[in-house]
């Protein structure tokens, strides 16, 4: 899937973030370059689009930019933390929304929109409560994300949760996503991002 790095600014500024040493890339806001490289993207046969960050929310322009993406790509998915998305029908736009959980302690919402929701949080902070309590509010899944630059894996037993069947699971290993193509912040492309870890 075709990775969109709307922005490196975000409210969380999380140590273990893929974007933290982004330095010196500006975020672009010109919507003709921004739309002239949507397109390039779709000719080269991308059909599916997550926009991520920092906070893709961020973004002067994100409004905009998540029009011309539902208009050119087949899927449009978000990685985001704003509970804003998951409050307003403007959720109701993506594809799937992945809902970063920074803080374990932090209000877990209940997902009231009817696209698919899956929650994301670093290995190390996996509880074997957290899929029970992610199921009952609405969850469709839990990622669960290996630190880029740790040498750590997870391998905890994941439960079976038989009151849904339908709840699913995804481990992102070290070293997973790091060979898709990204469009970065400034617009130029990228297809090996362990560079920036």
């Amino acid at each position: 899937m075709l990775k969109y790095i709307l922005t490196t600014n975000c409210n969380c500024r999380c140590k273990y973030c893929i974007t933290r040493n982004m330095v010196g890339i500006h975020e672009t806001d010109a919507m003709t370059d921004i739309l002239n490289t949507l397109r390039t993207m779709v000719k080269d046969g991308h059909t599916h689009i997550m926009l991520t960050g920092g906070e893709p929310t961020r973004h002067r322009q994100f409004f905009i930019i998540l029009g011309a993406a539902l208009c050119l790509f087949d899927g449009t998915h978000i990685t985001t933390t704003n509970l804003d998305i998951l409050r307003y029908p403007v959720g109701e736009y993506f594809t799937s929304i992945t809902y970063s959980i920074h803080n374990l302690g932090q209000h877990i919402p209940h997902i009231t929109i009817s696209v698919p929701v899956y929650a994301a949080i670093m290995a190390q902070d996996y509880t074997p409560e957290l899929p029970i309590e992610l199921s009952r509010r609405g969850f469709s899944g839990l990622t669960i994300n290996e630190d880029q630059r740790q040498n750590t894996h997870f391998d905890t037993d994941l439960p079976s949760l038989h009151n849904d069947p339908e709840f699913t699971y995804k481990i992102n290993r070290v070293g997973h996503c790091m060979d898709e193509t990204f469009i970065l912040p400034d617009l130029s492309i990228c297809t090996n991002f362990r560079q920036w870890l």
